[in-house]
This record gives C-alpha cells, structure tokens and sequence, in this order.
C-alpha cells in the first residue's frame, strides 16, 4: 500500500509539470499581444500622432462646380439690356452632414425658413446624388450670409459659393422682348438640342434669352477644394 501510494504521488506530480508549463506560454502569449498593441499606441499616440492630426484634417477633395455667367444683351447703340450681378447661394451636399435634424434646424433659423422644409427639399439621395451639391438659397441676402457664415464652422455639409444673376436694366420696356430665363427641364435635357447641360443649369425661356441661348450661355468651370473634417476649406 505504501509503494502504491508513492507511485500515485508520482504520477500527480508528473502530470501537473505539463499543465504548469501550458499555462505559463498562453501568459507568455498573452503578454507580447498586450505588449504590441502598447508600442502601437505609443506609435500612433507619441511618434506620428502629429502627423496623423495634421493628415485628419486635410482628407477630403470637393470638387465645386462654377456656373459661367451669361452674355449680356445690349441694344444697336451698347447700351446694356440685361447683365450679371453676383449672387450667393447656399448649398449642402447631404453625405458630409453629420447631423441631419440639427443641422437643417439651424439652417432654418438662420435663413428665416423652415428646417423641416428645408430637409424635404433635400431629401434622402442615395447613390452618386448623396454628393452632388443641393441648393437651398439661390440668392442670399446681406444678413443671411452673414449669419450663415458666423455659424458654417459648426455644419459639415454646408457650403456657399458665388455664382452669377441675371438682372434686366430695362425690364419695364422690353421684358416681352428679352425674354426669361429657368431651370432646364426634363423634357429640355431629353432634346439633342441641349445635349451636353445637365439638371440645375439655367437655360433662356422665351424671347431673346431663348432665342440666342447658345451665343448667350458660357462655358461652366469648377475648382477643386481640400476641406477638412468639419467641412471647411483648407485650399483651392
């Protein structure tokens, strides 16, 4: 019995040598996982970290259409009919607005108008629309860009840019003549006759607008813009 008993002891021993060392290389394992992840850290955190910042805020390219102005009309001595003035629009392009009721609420109070309105007109894009650029104001006032501006550091996706207006010098006497300008239509951008403009464009109506639209259109340009996370502009 005594010899039985020792030869157990034995064996219990030699069975727990395995297990012990078993342990010890899952907490060996354990510890060099831990291990890299803290020189990560310490890589991301303390070597490249200001690199890293200064890269997180210049990540992104919008490319911004620019409306070309129209040609003006004048009559047999150059006295000038119609003509360009500047104007400034307000626009959102709804993938890069990161809070959708807050963001239009406040557009709302800055420009007098409905934030409610204001998400129905943009809506839900999906697609390649989410980045096209959806104009809510054609025409901002003084006051209204100067609001819109004090707050445009606290919305992404809002963005202005100028673009030109057409004005009539003598619309009281030859409104009927010169004619009116609009949004192109569907129908409109279906026709051969104006292959080449895209929706949004503004087109001649009627009158001499319409009559001598492509002598009068111009050719449309664009810039590229470097934004930040927050949306704003870094460089052109």
């Amino acid at each position: 019995m005594i010899l039985g008993d020792r030869e157990s002891d034995r064996l219990v021993g030699a069975g727990e040598a395995p297990g012990e060392l078993r342990i010890g290389l899952i907490a060996l394992l354990i510890a060099a996982v831990f291990a890299v992840f803290v020189i990560r850290l310490f890589q991301l955190q303390i070597l490249e970290g200001a690199d890293l910042a200064s890269r997180s805020q210049r990540n992104s390219v919008r490319t911004l259409r620019l409306e070309a102005p129209r040609g003006d009309i004048v009559d047999r001595e150059g006295r000038v009919l119609a003509t360009n003035r500047p104007a400034f629009r307000l626009q959102v392009i709804p993938d890069e607005i990161r809070a959708r009721t807050s963001t239009y609420s406040v557009l709302g109070n800055l420009l007098g108008r409905s934030g409610d309105e204001l998400a129905t007109r943009v809506g839900q894009p999906r697609g390649r629309k989410r980045f096209q650029p959806v104009v809510l104001e054609g025409d901002l006032s003084y006051e209204q860009r100067a609001r819109v501006e004090t707050h445009r550091f606290a919305l992404p996706g809002v963005v202005t840019d100028m673009t030109p207006h057409r004005i009539y010098l003598e619309a009281d006497y030859a409104a009927h003549v010169l004619g009116s300008i609009g949004q192109i239509g569907t129908r409109e951008l279906q026709s051969p006759e104006f292959s080449g403009y895209r929706a949004g464009e503004v087109i001649g109506k009627d009158g001499l607008e319409a009559k001598l639209e492509f002598h009068l259109r111009g050719d449309p340009g664009g810039r590229n813009v470097v934004v930040d996370v927050a949306g704003q502009e870094v460089e052109v």
